[in-house]
């Protein structure tokens, strides 16, 4: 109860954590993962979700990435609107 009353706090999210990433998510907000496992259960999540772009890999993070996909979504963008891509994230 604590944690979803925290979420319900918050405008966006950037998760490490698979819960804290359902929780997020569950909560409707704009949420942004990183994978620190390369594969696991935070990609795999974004990506079932058809939200690929908005998961990125420990190990290729970079700021300017997060920058972008946290002004995207503080800017009002949508999933829908977004280009679905293959990329590293």
């Amino acid at each position: 109860d604590d944690v979803v009353f925290l979420m319900r706090q918050l405008h966006m999210a950037v998760t490490m954590r698979f819960h804290a990433s359902i929780f997020a998510i569950a909560e409707d907000l704009p949420t942004v993962g990183i994978d620190y496992q390369g594969g696991g259960k935070v990609e795999n999540m974004f990506r079932d979700l058809g939200r690929s772009q908005d998961v990125c890999r420990m190990e290729v993070l970079d700021a300017s990435w997060l920058v972008r996909r946290l002004k995207h979504h503080a800017e009002g963008g949508s999933r829908e609107d977004r280009p679905r891509t293959n990329s590293r994230r």
